[in-house]
């Protein structure tokens, strides 16, 4: 169970999948969508999927999401996007698939919106390779809000803070190495990762204490597998954060040494 510190720093991509959930029927394309339902008509839902997909390509531009501006809007879409389409038309019902929804998305897709702008992320379409990306995407758009939590509580955390930064890091490492023995085949989507957050940056974002409240006989140092403070050279990395109405602002941070979480992939 996640406690509130938990629940309160993970608001921002939670929230964008949720605007992204129904907010942006669109009822223009009622013969595309009717369409699409008659070629999928054992797919329950899909008619309002398929609005809600047509509201979004035609409003792209206009979209804002909290946290990170560094990630690209398609991508928060497309992970939106496959994850709906796995857990709500799919829901392990082997009767469907996802590759008869991706056939019929292809055919209006480029007529709403160019694929220079936003294409389909046909990688995406791997379950596992799916759950994985999106947790980690996950914690990038969450990455202001840790770091705030972080620095704020002198880095001091609850214990299920901490559990949460130790699993998304193990979970980097595992997603890694089966991007490097090809079991998830195309990784674009990881290199986009650490191509937008370096090793310095994301390694602000740590754990040296749990909170008294929960730990028994009270509060003890946390064992890390970061280097101790001040054995490190600093270093300096601006970054752009994005707020709930677009508007975006620039700080600086100081960095003592690379995260284990973005090591890069050759």
């Amino acid at each position: 169970m996640t406690d509130k510190d938990l629940e309160d720093i993970t608001q921002n991509a939670i929230k964008n999948y949720r605007n992204l959930n129904g907010h942006y029927k669109s009822y223009n394309h009622d013969d595309i969508c009717n369409e699409v339902e008659t070629n999928l008509v054992k797919y329950e839902g899909i008619n309002d999927f398929c609005m809600n997909v047509t509201g979004i390509l035609k409003k792209f531009n206009k979209l804002s999401f909290y946290g990170s501006s560094d990630i690209r809007k398609c991508t928060i879409v497309n992970l939106w996007l496959f994850d709906y389409i796995v857990n709500e038309i799919i829901k392990d019902d082997p009767s469907k698939n996802i590759t008869a929804v991706l056939s019929e998305l292809f055919k209006f897709w480029n007529k709403i919106i160019s694929h220079n702008i936003c294409d389909i992320e046909t990688s995406l379409h791997h379950k596992n390779y799916l759950n994985d990306i999106k947790k980690l995407y996950d914690y990038a758009i969450n990455y202001d809000a840790l770091k705030m939590y972080a620095v704020g509580n002198m880095y001091t955390c609850s214990k299920s803070v901490k559990e949460y930064i130790e699993r998304i890091n193990n979970l980097y490492e595992e997603v890694k190495q089966k991007c490097f023995s090809y079991e998830y085949g195309n990784c674009k989507l990881l290199k986009d990762i650490e191509n937008y957050y370096s090793r310095d940056y994301l390694y602000q974002v740590r754990c040296d204490k749990v909170k008294d409240s929960d730990l028994k006989g009270g509060e003890r140092e946390i064992g890390s597998s970061y280097p101790p403070r001040g054995q490190e050279q600093g270093t300096r990395h601006e970054h752009h954060s994005v707020s709930g109405d677009g508007s975006h602002s620039a700080e600086m941070h100081n960095v003592d040494t690379p995260s284990p979480f973005a090591s890069t992939i050759m």
